[in-house]
């Protein structure tokens, strides 16, 4: 299992290079900072991840999973 961490500083061109960067290291996991938003959801990834945000109005962290074997799920407390 490939993991890796990355701070995107909101940037479309930072998302762009990561999700290349993915698919060329076959990475299974990605721990975002800061993710671009847009309309207080993260953006610019493609329908092959699955994207796991938490808390309310903007999303300043996620999780993509690319991985399509690993199971995940998102617990939320209120």
């Amino acid at each position: 299992m490939r993991c890796i961490q990355i701070n995107l500083q909101h940037s479309k061109a930072a998302t762009n290079n990561l999700l290349k960067t993915t698919d060329i290291d076959e990475t299974d996991i990605t721990f975002t900072q800061e993710p671009y938003v847009y309309q207080n959801r993260p953006t610019g990834i493609g329908k092959k991840y699955r994207i796991f945000t938490a808390g309310m109005g903007k999303h300043r962290s996620a999780i993509l999973i690319r991985n399509s074997n690993i199971d995940a799920i998102l617990i939320t407390i209120r």
